[in-house]
């Protein structure tokens, strides 16, 4: 129904002959070619509210009219390529040499288009896209080709210092600003709304949280429409305090380069009724652009590190102690904050913490005692740090044979580095020797001397300290030498104690088959024994160990025999017998032969004589009578006596014996 009013409104206008309202700046009488010249083809103009005649109401603007000047220049038909206009709301008052104003909304963009162009009249350019003038901020209009034929005059109006900047389509900066308003007029969209208008409610069709410079979009959702309807985005950077506009006539809006947290909403306005409503109010969140001086570190002692920005390529630098070059020198611990602010003035902060690095000490003394023959173990120390040693080793320590300068260098995990080194001196060891075995007589002591060339202390496994000393009891001692240097050599000694002589006693041994009356002495198991002395009991003595004696007559005798060593004597007595036996002389020439001798005991007799009535008798070495009996068949069973050496006395009756000597063996 709303729509078919409007057009009815406009049927009858028509009919009528009537034309909308025409609100037009001041004329002057200055003149420069529509938009401008070819080599500058972009021009910006300010217009204030104060400006148009009449009055102009809040409303949209959708046709604009620009005055041909009345005498320069000739009729005819004017073509542009590219021509757009845009228009947008701003608080400046001036405009100046350097960048375009921005923010403005494109209302109109013909790739060709051509105007016929009669003096002192108006042309007419309907726009694409309405735009809504609030009628309180100031106004700004861009118009820009990029070539024309024909170009026509237009009026100026010179008296309006500094709101008028010049430049070319393509550059970021204008090239001139001066005085001059171009002479223009606009018409307002009919305004047919009512009452006050649905205020809708605000949505991000982005995201709401960005990072510095970044853009946020917008959407009014629910919010009146129709002709008088006017949208107006509103954006606050002090939590409310105070806002601008900025966006479009649209329900869809823009925010482009926020660096601070911003507050936005829309105000739906209807121009009839001249009343507004609001929507709700939504955050832009802004962060800022993450930059980084790089990850905490540690600084070492004589070195520096270099911080910089220079890669963000900052519009302003400032550092904690106000210096404001890109790259800054630290060469102490510390906290160090940058402000670094960008090209699209978004201002980032970022803060390093630098401690103070873990140094290696120094692990050596000024030099070292290398003994003789030894191995000394130096160590980097400083665990948990990396090392390369002089000699190319990589390990904590190394092992040194041989005296000379020796170095390593460490390295923390912080990569703090240092580099020592020490002297390495060869020392010789304490030189002594000790007697493997001392021997000494019980009772008695021996002194041992560990005296050492280059010795200067010494330490006994009995406890003594000094260099010698007297030693009683049986036992190994140890003793250590000790240089001034601390190299040391150790020896042992055995301190035995030389046993009394001694022997398990002796062993006689008649040698009556020899000659009678004659006796064999032997020690038996004699141990530590130096001499031997023999008294054989009828006044005659020996001094050989093993000794021989004939008695002058038989009978019983007391046999001493004393041994002697340094530590003194022992002596053994003994009785023995020399036996007279049967007294009866022995047979002369061999007339037995006895075998098996050396035998076990099976005595086999060979003889020329007749054995039937022969008897035998048996003696042990000391004359003892251990067996006799009668000769049959030339044997004689003797295997019930045991190892040793006895004589066989073989009597055929006839006045006389016949003896031999017998050696059992089993």
């Amino acid at each position: 129904m709303k729509k078919n009013l409007l057009t009815l409104f406009i049927l009858i206008m028509s009919v009528l002959g009537l034309q909308a309202q025409m609100y037009t700046s001041p004329n002057g009488t200055s003149n420069n070619v529509f938009p401008f010249r070819s080599t500058t083809n972009m021009v910006q103009w300010i217009y204030f509210p104060s400006d148009f005649t009449p009055a102009v109401p809040a409303g949209f603007i959708n046709k604009l009219y620009i005055r041909v000047h009345p005498t320069l220049g000739t009729n005819g038909v004017a073509t542009y390529t590219n021509l757009t206009i845009k228009m947008g709301h701003t608080n400046a008052t001036a405009t100046f040499v350097g960048p375009w104003m921005t923010g403005m909304s494109q209302v109109y963009f013909a790739a060709n288009v051509s105007f016929n162009v009669i003096l002192d009249s108006w042309v007419e350019i309907p726009l694409q896209t309405p735009f809504f003038y609030n009628a309180t901020d100031n106004l700004m209009m861009e118009i820009s080709q990029t070539n024309y034929v024909f170009g026509f005059y237009i009026v100026n109006n010179s008296d309006s210092p500094n709101r008028r900047m010049w430049g070319t389509v393509g550059s970021t900066n204008s090239s001139g600003a001066g005085t001059g308003l171009m002479y223009m007029g606009f018409d307002l969209a009919p305004n047919n709304c009512s009452g006050t208008p649905n205020n809708g409610v605000a949505a991000f069709t982005s995201a709401g949280n960005i990072t510095c410079g970044q853009t946020a979009s917008f959407e009014l959702q629910n919010a009146s429409t129709g002709p008088g309807i006017s949208y107006s985005w509103m954006r606050s950077t002090d939590n409310g305090a105070t806002w601008t506009s900025f966006g479009t006539n649209a329900t869809t809006a823009t925010l482009s380069g926020a660096t601070v947290k911003t507050l936005v909403k829309c105000i739906t306005h209807c121009s009839h009724s001249n009343e507004s409503s609001i929507s709700n109010t939504l955050t832009v969140n802004v962060s800022q652009i993450p930059i980084s001086l790089g990850a905490d570190t540690a600084i070492c002692n004589n070195a520096a590190i270099q911080l910089s920005v220079a890669s963000y390529n900052p519009a302003a630098v400032l550092w904690d102690d106000n210096s404001t070059n890109t790259m800054r020198t630290v060469n102490s611990s510390g906290n160090y904050t940058v402000r670094v602010t960008h090209q699209n003035n978004c201002i980032s902060y970022d803060t390093i913490a630098i401690r103070s690095g873990v140094e290696p000490v120094n692990p050596f003394n000024a030099s070292y005692n290398l003994c003789e023959d030894a191995t000394l173990q130096l160590s980097a120390r400083n665990p948990g740090m990396s090392y390369v040693w002089t000699t190319s080793a990589t390990t904590a320590a190394i092992n040194v044979t041989t005296p000379g300068s020796y170095g390593v260098s460490i390295t923390s995990p912080d990569l703090c580095n240092a580099s020592f080194s020490t002297t390495v001196i060869s020392r010789p060891k304490p030189v002594f020797s000790l007697p493997a075995v001392s021997l000494i007589c019980p009772g008695d002591s021996a002194l041992v001397d560990a005296t050492a060339q280059h010795g200067v202390a010494y330490s006994w496994s009995n406890g003594a300290t000094t260099p010698s000393q007297y030693l009683k009891t049986e036992g190994r001692y140890t003793a250590v030498a000790t240089t001034e240097y601390g190299c040391s050599d150790s020896a042992f000694t055995d301190l035995v104690f030389r046993p009394e002589p001694f022997t398990e006693g002796f062993s006689y041994i008649p040698g009556f088959y020899q000659e009678l009356k004659n006796v064999k002495f032997t020690p038996i198991n004699p141990v530590d024994v130096n001499t031997y002395h023999w008294d054989f009991g009828d006044g005659a003595v020996s001094q050989v160990k093993d000794a021989e004696h004939l008695y002058a007559a038989f009978g019983d005798y007391l046999v001493t025999l004393t041994v002697t060593n340094d530590c003194g004597a022992t002596e053994y007595r003994q009785k023995i017998s020399i036996p007279t036996a049967t007294g009866i002389p022995e047979l002369q020439g061999t007339v037995f032969y006895i075998y098996p001798n050396p035998g076990n005991g099976d005595i086999t007799l060979k003889t020329a004589m007749d054995t039937d009535h022969c008897t035998y008798r048996i003696y042990g070495m000391d004359g003892r009578l251990l067996q006799e009996g009668a000769l049959k068949d030339s044997k004689i069973d003797a295997t019930g006596l045991g190892n040793g050496n006895y004589v066989l006395e073989i009597d055929p009756g006839k006045g006389n014996v016949w003896r031999e000597k017998l050696v059992i063996v089993k």
